[in-house]
């Protein structure tokens, strides 16, 4: 990922703070001041940021939209691409605007790894492709192939943001980006802060979802 792309894209990301759009399974609760209350001792808060937007010049396509995005709880019993994943992230059915919509997640500790995603590409507005992968390619051998991230009890976490690009591959994929500095991060929990006073953001800790495929290391300076 160019510097300057990474940078332009992450100035582009505003903050809208939500917690819906998502489709939990035990795992995973709506962040609300009374689920929290109940539930931070034995969960942990996980922060990411989703662009739905369309993404213009991309491989060779007009336009490619992320969809979808899905995680599994580790390790992954569920065979095959058929059954739903334990965290479903859509985007909103109608034309989503070109800015990413942030999200608070209340999950059940342990390791989770993304294990679905889509990607619409348009040639034109006759010719309309998609670009998917699942369960079958994502996790390989019980381990994750595009990355994990792992949070505890009581612990709030920062995981990234993800969007399209066109990597070396040629074709749309989904790529994990990052907020590049403390002041940046501070600015972002701030929002976060904003939309749910009930946490204590100060605690709250930069660990991206660790990937070798689908984003770069990243340490918070």
């Amino acid at each position: 990922m160019k510097p300057q792309r990474q940078l332009a894209l992450i100035q582009a990301m505003s903050a809208l703070i939500c917690a819906v759009f998502f489709v939990p399974a035990v795992s995973a609760v709506e962040l609300t001041r009374d689920a929290y209350v109940a539930a931070s001792n034995r969960m942990g808060v996980v922060l990411l940021g989703v662009s739905w937007g369309r993404a213009w010049g991309y491989c060779g396509f007009e336009n490619v939209q992320l969809q979808g995005i899905a995680f599994d709880r580790m390790p992954v019993h569920k065979v095959g691409d058929e059954p739903p994943a334990d965290l479903i992230l859509e985007g909103p059915m109608l034309v989503a605007k070109p800015v990413s919509v942030d999200y608070a997640l209340l999950l059940e500790p342990g390791e989770y790894a993304l294990s679905s995603f889509r990607i619409k590409a348009a040639k034109s507005l006759s010719d309309v492709g998609v670009f998917r992968a699942g369960r079958t390619k994502l996790i390989e051998g019980g381990k994750p192939v595009a990355g994990s991230f792992k949070v505890g009890a009581n612990e709030i976490i920062y995981i990234g943001h993800f969007a399209p690009d066109c990597p070396k591959t040629g074709h749309p994929t989904i790529w994990r980006y990052y907020l590049k500095d403390s002041a940046a991060f501070n600015d972002y929990l701030a929002k976060v802060k904003d939309r749910f006073s009930f946490l204590n953001v100060e605690t709250a800790q930069y660990r991206l979802l660790q990937t070798t495929t689908i984003g770069q290391d990243h340490q918070l300076q």
